[in-house]
């Protein structure tokens, strides 16, 4: 299992990523998911590479019953 160690340098990966898809391509629809962003910090990280970045940001929260996630 990760700690947030691991989640926060995976994270720096995905914004770096995410960063140069951008640039290639402005109008580029990125989808984080994962667990990654379940802190608020990390989803503050989030919000700051959109403002950088000129793009819009959207957080959609599922949830679901532990019966249904393992079905």
């Amino acid at each position: 299992e990760y700690g947030l160690a691991q989640d926060d340098l995976i994270q720096l990966w995905m914004e770096m990523a995410a960063s140069s898809l951008w640039r290639r391509n402005p109008q580029l629809w990125v989808l984080f998911d994962g667990r990654t962003f379940s802190r608020r910090y990390q989803r503050a990280w989030l919000e700051e590479l959109c403002r950088r970045e000129k793009q819009k940001c959207y957080f959609l929260h599922l949830t679901a019953a532990e019966s249904t996630v393992r079905e």
